[in-house]
């Protein structure tokens, strides 16, 4: 008795030390930016939905060109890049790529699901940023098949490296101008690759594979080369700054779950709130 008693508290010490360790070789500054991110998407969400799903007539600016040209584009930049430096880590990208496409698969079911059932007056999700990084991930987990990435050899990972600046930079800028100049007739291929969509059709979070996979691309790239020990480039922030930190690092290492969440939580207590008065019911 008294040994299985040992050998448990052994085994417990042992997983903590595990933990511990797995949370120690977390890069600060991606998880915080990324953290940061998805902070701030849930900010806008929120706004949305106290626009036009409640009705208040607050937040008139996000319908600005400042706003949808100058202050989201930063934002999602900032998510989809270091998403591509998190994916220069991962030694499966192909599994997670296909995983994440089944989940945003799903989103896009789900959404279509409330608004068929709900009498709410509510988009669907046909492209939104799971689709886009689902998709980006798959074809950099293509790319590493074609280069066959290796540690040890810098000459192949350098070549990599200066293929993925390339490539990247192009599909920022490559996609869009061919469109305007040749055009796309494709339905499907426009709401993929460049969110256009037909008059009429209600859309929540709608986003295009371009230019995003483009940053994508361009953060493996980084990835590739400024996080190639997959250290920490910023000295430990000690204690009292990492407690400040620590609700943004959470919310970056648990980016889809928060992302997936937050959404019907945040409407769920909206929902709570109109039932007792505190705003208009939707």
């Amino acid at each position: 008795m008294g040994e299985l008693f040992f050998l448990g508290v052994y085994e417990y010490h042992k997983t903590m030390e595990n933990e511990l360790t797995r949370k120690n070789n977390r890069i600060l500054e991606i998880d915080f930016l990324r953290g940061m991110a998805v902070f701030l998407m849930m900010l806008h969400h929120l706004i949305f939905d106290l626009r036009y799903i409640v009705g208040l007539d607050v937040f008139a600016f996000q319908e600005t060109v400042w706003f949808q040209d100058y202050v989201r584009p930063p934002v999602i930049s900032v998510f989809i890049i270091v998403s591509g430096i998190s994916s220069s880590f991962s030694r499966n990208n192909l599994k997670r790529g296909i995983r994440l496409l089944i989940a945003s698969l799903i989103l896009t079911g789900g959404s279509l699901l409330v608004r068929y059932f709900s009498q709410l007056d509510l988009g669907v999700i046909i492209f939104n940023v799971f689709h886009v990084l689902a998709l980006s991930i798959v074809f950099y987990s293509l790319l590493e098949k074609l280069y066959q990435r290796r540690e040890e050899d810098a000459g192949r990972r350098f070549k990599f490296f200066l293929f993925l600046i390339i490539l990247g930079s192009l599909l920022i800028f490559l996609p869009e101008l061919l469109r305007q100049r040749f055009g796309l007739n494709s339905i499907l291929l426009n709401i993929i690759f460049f969110a256009r969509y037909p008059e009429g059709v209600s859309l929540l979070d709608n986003m295009s594979l371009f230019p995003w996979l483009g940053f994508f691309l361009l953060g493996a790239a980084f990835g590739l080369s400024l996080y190639r020990e997959r250290k920490s480039l910023l000295p430990d922030p000690g204690p009292k700054l990492g407690k400040v930190l620590a609700p943004f690092t959470f919310m970056g290492r648990n980016a889809l779950w928060v992302y997936l969440l937050h959404q019907p939580i945040m409407l769920a207590i909206l929902w709570l709130l109109s039932q007792v008065g505190l705003i208009p019911r939707f």
